[in-house]
């Protein structure tokens, strides 16, 4: 039997196979485990990165409440006012979203926690060694600050902030970067398999292939795989052949392709919003700081934009987050088109040096533009407006269109500050103040903002209290029958005298009252005040007489308004026909369904509603037919314009005319001269009222205007069938 022997060829092509084989395989456990690597080095920097800006917001937003407290809290501590105490520090916590509120003396001992029971009160606290006063413990970020009376300190106040919400959203990160990861190593490891079985067959086919042709190819994908380990992913693999050889170098090209769109993608997503694939706020703070330095060096200015969507909310409520989702990457589309032309933006492209300009979401409805090397704050006003005007066409969500607005702040480079912390705040600021203006405005922000901005906070303060110190007052304008020119009724208008700044304007606080809730509390009291002041006028003898009272949107979307009416009619024992309620039209359209329930309710008790400022707003005569209204008050800025054109004594009589045709009263407010009064009577108005006749005046005033003649026409108090019109 003969001997069976390897020959040199096929003992050197088991041998070079399984060189190879080794090669191939460790070099591909070495790519998956530097692939594993990378990935996990990057989101540890990215995660570190975000934690670290998301504490700093926390620290400032802490810093900033505690400074408000501590400066508050002077003459109370030292005062020793505990029911101020509780109020201010439970205001607070309640609006920053604070776990808790401390007040202490010098020696740590709890004076206050801000609650009613103070079960804390003399409880020693442990020192806050750290510099500026800030400590974090567990889940919680405490920052303290001292109180001082007299240039003494006379105790400290201290804040808690959760820091849940930074866990949870770095949380999230990284379970994004997780799974993209996976997916890259389920990719690579499969280009592995695929590269490990090609090489197997070309392997069996190198038996007549000696050394040299052999080992140069060999030695080359060494190279490349050294590269590709050491994350150098370009192709500078010179191997050119049409056999397996070429065929594994093919295969090492596409592994390294993989690799590198893989590490892109998990790059891409460290700095940029899955959903629009716009940069998110670590990249913007990086490519702000860039531009900052290279204008800085060039001596041109750089633009922020702070755009925030106004109403995203009701979209998000009403038609679901599937539909808030598209129209966030609808909107970034538009604010893409919108900007000049000049500006070279594109997500999906890679940033390369000569980018210039930038748009960012940093999370939720809010977004930002960078716009570099601008010279007039002219052009930036033409791209904001630009902005807002691609915001006038519909969205198309759901089936259903959608117009929503944006408030943007603009803040410049180096007019408004010299770093990008910096700039955000400020251009956050400015976008706070264009809502303040009604919203779908845009703002430059200028140094006054910040000291707007804590006056605003002192007075809505100041307002919470301003029923306690018995400053907010009641005052009535006289309303007239237009035909006899007697008095038929008073209009109720709330009034804040400050204790110390005087009469605060009523377009001042009235929102203020609004945006804090507490409209629904000086309704009500302004309510009953009128009430108790109607009955003591019929007591007097002008029983004719009914007072109308102003209902503010917030209150009437409540389910109480209906009940709390019933109760003061009952209280002061005052007829239904005595009461009227006058709403705007938008307070109407914002819910029909909802504003019938309530007007039904009314109607009911026999309480007339009136729609208030009727003309400026967008009523549906369908609606109008339909809801249980009694009367429409004509919008002042009309009777302003009588005398100047024909067009709005049309608009005027139109009113008056479709009024009467429906069944409703007519009324009209802000009448000054006598030109208005005569052709208002001629177009057939039932009531007028305005300074021409009497400025709104305090109830002793109208007893004694009440009491002698009217001003305006003959006679005293008459009655008229709009008294008892409902």
């Amino acid at each position: 039997m003969p001997k069976f022997r390897f020959n040199l060829q096929a003992r050197y092509s088991l041998i070079m196979l399984a060189v190879i084989i080794t090669i191939v395989g460790s070099l591909s456990v070495v790519l998956l485990l530097q692939f594993r690597m990378s990935t996990r080095e990057i989101t540890e920097l990215s995660a570190a990165s975000l934690e670290s800006d998301l504490l700093q917001q926390v620290k400032q937003r802490g810093t900033v409440t505690a400074n408000f407290l501590a400066e508050n809290l002077q003459t109370i501590l030292y005062q020793y006012d505990m029911e101020a105490m509780f109020d201010l520090t439970r205001g607070a916590a309640e609006k920053n979203n604070l776990e808790f509120v401390i007040v202490h003396d010098t020696d740590g001992r709890v004076i206050h926690d801000g609650t009613l029971e103070i079960k804390t009160f003399g409880d020693e606290l442990r020192n806050i060694r750290s510099g500026d006063g800030v400590r974090i413990a567990g889940g919680t970020m405490e920052v303290y600050r001292p109180i001082r009376y007299g240039g003494q300190d006379i105790g400290g106040v201290r804040v808690g902030l959760s820091l849940a919400p930074i866990s949870e959203e770095i949380a999230a990160m990284k379970e994004g970067v997780r799974t993209v990861s996976a997916k890259g190593m389920r990719s690579n490891l499969l280009a592995a398999i695929v590269t490990s079985f090609l090489f197997v067959i070309a392997g069996t086919g190198i038996t007549f292939v000696v050394s040299r042709s052999l080992a140069q190819p060999i030695r080359r994908l060494a190279d490349q795989a050294s590269r590709i380990g050491s994350g150098e992913y370009t192709d500078t693999l010179a191997v050119d052949r049409s056999d397996e050889i070429g065929e594994l170098a093919t295969a090492f090209r596409d592994m390294s392709r993989n690799l590198a769109a893989s590490d892109g993608e998990v790059r891409y997503l460290a700095y940029h919003d899955s959903l629009t694939r716009l940069p998110n706020r670590a990249r913007l703070k990086q490519f702000l700081a860039e531009a900052v330095a290279r204008t800085r060096r060039g001596g041109q200015k750089v633009a922020l934009f702070f755009i925030d969507l106004d109403d995203f909310k009701r979209v998000n409520d009403t038609l679901g987050h599937k539909a808030g989702d598209k129209l966030l990457k609808e909107f970034s589309q538009r604010l893409r088109d919108s900007l000049r032309e000049m500006d070279h933006i594109d997500p999906d492209e890679t940033e390369v040096e000569l980018e210039r300009d930038m748009i960012a979401r940093l999370g939720g409805d809010e977004f930002t533009v960078v716009l570099e090397d601008v010279e007039d704050s002219r052009d930036i006003a033409i791209v904001a407006q630009r902005i807002l005007d691609a915001l006038h066409n519909p969205f198309l969500l759901a089936g259903q269109e959608v117009v929503v607005g944006a408030s943007i702040g603009i803040t410049v480079f180096p007019d408004d500050g010299d770093n990008v912390d910096l700039l955000l705040k400020n251009a956050d600021v400015a976008m706070f103040q264009a809502k303040d203006r009604g919203k779908n405005h845009f703002q430059f922000y200028n140094q006054s903002m910040d000291q707007a901005a804590v006056q605003k906070l002192t007075l809505e303060n100041d307002l919470r209290h301003a029923l306690a110190r018995e400053e907010l007052r009641v005052v009535y304008q006289p309303v007239m029958d237009v035909q006899s020119g007697g008095v038929i009724g008073v209009e109720a208008l709330l009034r804040w005298h400050h204790s110390v700044h005087g009469k605060i304007p009523t377009e001042v606080f009235v929102p203020l009252a609004e945006e804090s809730g507490l409209i629904v509390e000086f309704d009500e009291w302004c309510l009953r005040q009128a009430a108790r002041d109607l009955q003591e006028l019929h007591a007097t003898g002008f029983r004719n007489l009914y007072a109308t009272v102003n209902v503010s949107s917030v209150h009437f979307r409540e389910q109480r308004v209906g009940q709390i009416v019933a109760d003061v009619l009952k209280e002061f024992d005052l007829p239904a026909r005595c009461l009227r309620l006058e709403l705007s039209e938008k307070t109407i359209m914002q819910n029909t369904r909802r504003a019938a329930e309530v007007l039904v309710q009314l109607q009911a008790l026999d309480v007339s509603v009136w729609i208030d400022n009727f003309g400026a707003g967008y009523s549906s005569l369908t609606h109008l037919t339909k809801l249980p209204i009694a009367g429409l008050k004509i919008d002042q800025e009309f009777i302003r314009r009588i005398g100047r054109g024909a067009n709005d004594r049309t608009v005027i009589a139109t009113i008056i005319a479709m009024g009467h045709s429906l069944g409703m009263l007519v009324g009209a407010d802000g009448v000054e001269e006598e030109e208005q009064l005569d052709f208002i009577r001629k177009a057939g108005c039932d009531a007028v009222q305005g300074h021409y006749f009497a400025r709104p005046m305090t109830m002793g005033d109208l007893v004694e205007v009440l009491s002698r003649r009217a001003p305006y026409g003959a006679g005293r108090v008459a009655a008229s069938r709009l008294v008892t019109s409902n």
